[in-house]
């Protein structure tokens, strides 16, 4: 394996590779710029994942919240209807007492 070091101190650093230096700085430095271009673009993308994801809970949330009202207006209105045709039965036997009178 080939270190830092080794390139420092051993004169025949260069002798070991068969390429000549300047296209492997070449091929290292358009390794490089490459690889921080992957890595930049999945940067955005996880940056955009997240804003996602959170838009979504936020909109989850905010669906959970109304189903919730809806269930709760619901059943209020249930009991309302059911209240009212007590009243209507009420009313009926009211006047069906009267009529028997």
């Amino acid at each position: 394996m080939l270190s830092i070091d080794d390139a420092e101190h051993d004169e025949r650093f260069w002798d070991r590779f068969r390429s000549r230096p300047r296209k492997l700085a070449k091929w290292l430095f358009e390794s490089r710029q490459n690889w921080k271009k992957k890595y930049g673009e999945l940067k955005v993308l996880l940056k955009r994942l997240q804003v996602q994801l959170a838009d979504v809970r936020k909109s989850r949330e905010q669906w959970k919240e109304r189903a919730q009202y809806s269930s709760k207006e619901l059943d209020r209105m249930r009991a309302q209807v059911e209240q009212l045709r007590q009243l209507v039965q009420q009313s009926e036997e009211e006047e069906a007492f009267k009529k028997k009178k």
